[in-house]
């Protein structure tokens, strides 16, 4: 899928036509599994109809960011949006809208999609802390059934710089044949495509390619108790400031 950035607007009607077809298909395969009457699919075809038209008017207005709350978590539809319209809008517009998705529902969106996408969202280089140091160790957790296939696992995206951030990821899915897994990495600051640091989870976005350094090591009991108790805290003191949030809102 391309668009040709020499005319954004024409360009723009393309990935609004795109986006209408898949919408249709999406509906229509929808409709096929369930059992209603033919009444209520008349109604739901032309509510469908109804937003899929303003979706259109919303890409075609060049508005990402609208766009991707209309799509919701659909990352089939807004990462294919995103690589068709990424090219015809302001590189602060796509940044905004690719992390918009990537903190949604980028689990059901393949790292290979993703990974030229924030290349291309070169605005977001400017979420990474100036005062991180030149060269910075990240940790990435996984559950695999060896540390061979562990490393296979580290192959991705998302790291974080906080260690009991991987362990409890490592650790919140236990299953019988799967073991935890923590990776060691370091990254070039200058290197890391976007830091997401306004949640607890302390998240860099890194190209695979720049990891230096890989260790894995499964974690002990003791791990798991630690990140346990640390997502309890981050938990508590969650539910306190939105309680605290929502008393001065109402006074």
């Amino acid at each position: 899928m391309t668009t040709s950035s020499t005319d954004p607007q024409a360009g723009l009607e393309f990935v609004a036509s795109w986006t209408e077809r898949q919408m249709i298909l999406d509906f229509e395969r929808m409709l096929a599994r369930v059992q209603i009457s033919e009444a209520d699919a008349t109604r739901w075809r032309a509510s469908t109809t109804t937003f899929i038209a303003a979706v259109r008017v919303v890409i075609c207005a060049g508005d990402l960011e609208e766009t991707m709350s209309l799509l919701g978590n659909d990352s089939g539809l807004w990462v294919g949006v995103l690589e068709l319209a990424g090219p015809l809008v302001a590189p602060e517009q796509l940044a905004a809208s690719l992390s918009w998705g990537w903190t949604g529902s980028r689990q059901r969106v393949p790292a290979g999609r993703l990974l030229p996408l924030f290349h291309a969202a070169t605005a977001l280089r400017a979420t990474v802390p100036a005062d991180w140091p030149d060269v910075v160790t990240i940790y990435r957790g996984a559950t695999a059934k060896n540390e061979r296939s562990s490393r296979r696992r580290m192959r991705e995206l998302a790291w974080t710089t906080n260690r009991l951030v991987a362990a409890w990821f490592a650790g919140r899915f236990q299953a019988a044949d799967r073991l935890p897994f923590v990776g060691t990495a370091t990254v070039n600051r200058d290197r890391i495509l976007a830091a997401y640091l306004d949640s607890d989870e302390s998240e860099c976005v890194i190209d695979p390619a720049d990891l230096a350094g890989l260790t894995v090591a499964p974690l002990t009991a003791e791990d798991l108790a630690e990140a346990r108790a640390w997502k309890t805290a981050v938990d508590e003191q969650t539910q306190k400031d939105f309680e605290a949030a929502r008393n001065t809102a109402r006074t």
